[in-house]
């Protein structure tokens, strides 16, 4: 009776051990049926397109023929800056070769100013306003001294840099000088404005033949004729806000001796006249 007892116990327990076995075996199987399929690694053969053009498993697709990659573009922009930053430094120096060879500006002729032309018979009809006339001294080329007219007149074209005109004339009525004065209604250094008129005058006429190392006065000369023709600048007084700008032409004066002088006022110091 005791061993038929233990032959049953081991029994039960081989049954016991056989059930749990079943159950694992079968969690694994479920649990390897909810898992998805992997695909099956193959060995591409050279020249097989088709596993050449598969993927291997996680590997991201390659790009197709002709889609650039992320990044792909930044060289050749790079390449593509570099030759506009080279174009362009290249323009700057033609540019710049263009300007050095360039001629310099020819000074222009002095012909008048503030509308009133120089060589000319005076006429009122020249100026908006004939303030007051005057007879004026003067000399010819060969000395001679003449008596001729000052008007003082009211310009169709005056400057913001002077306040008061005057006209001289010959004997004969031409036009040998134009002038433009300021004067002030308050002492006050005009000195920079007399420097930005010269500046004015140097970039249209040339640099002035003669100049105080001050800035008191500057002689511009015409050299396209032989007698005196230019412009004098008188700043001496510029402190006090006084100056004057001078249009003349000797050769309206009367005809040039043999053996002309060097011309006034392109040494030494200028005084206003």
């Amino acid at each position: 009776m005791r061993r038929y007892k233990i032959a049953l116990l081991v029994a039960l327990s081989i049954a016991m051990s056989l059930t749990a076995l079943a159950g694992i075996a079968g969690a694994q199987g479920a649990d390897e049926a909810k898992a998805p399929p992997q695909p099956s690694e193959q060995t591409a053969s050279p020249g097989d397109p088709a596993a050449a053009s598969t993927p291997p498993a996680g590997a991201e697709p390659a790009a197709a023929s002709g889609d650039a990659a992320p990044g792909a573009d930044s060289e050749p922009a790079a390449e593509g800056t570099n030759t506009g930053a080279a174009a362009v430094a290249e323009g700057t120096e033609n540019a710049a070769g263009a300007a050095e060879e360039a001629p310099a500006k020819e000074p222009e002729p002095v012909t008048g100013a503030f509308g009133i032309p120089l060589g000319e018979r005076f006429e009122p009809c020249l100026v908006a306003k004939v303030v007051e006339e005057e007879p004026v001294t003067y000399r010819t080329p060969d000395k001679s001294p003449r008596t001729g007219t000052r008007y003082l007149v009211e310009p169709k074209e005056p400057s913001i840099h002077f306040n008061a005109y005057s006209v001289d004339t010959t004997e004969d009525g031409l036009i040998f000088a134009v002038r433009g004065d300021y004067r002030p209604e308050e002492r006050a250094s005009k000195c920079d404005v007399t420097k930005e008129i010269a500046a004015s005058l140097e970039e249209k006429y040339g640099k002035p033949r003669g100049r105080s190392p001050y800035g008191h006065w500057y002689a511009f000369r015409d050299m396209s004729v032989k007698h005196y023709r230019g412009i004098r600048l008188y700043a001496n007084r510029c402190r006090q806000g006084i100056y004057q700008v001078v249009y003349g032409d000797d050769g309206v004066k009367g005809p040039a001796p043999v053996d002309e002088p060097e011309a006034e006022g392109d040494g030494g110091a200028l005084t206003p006249q």
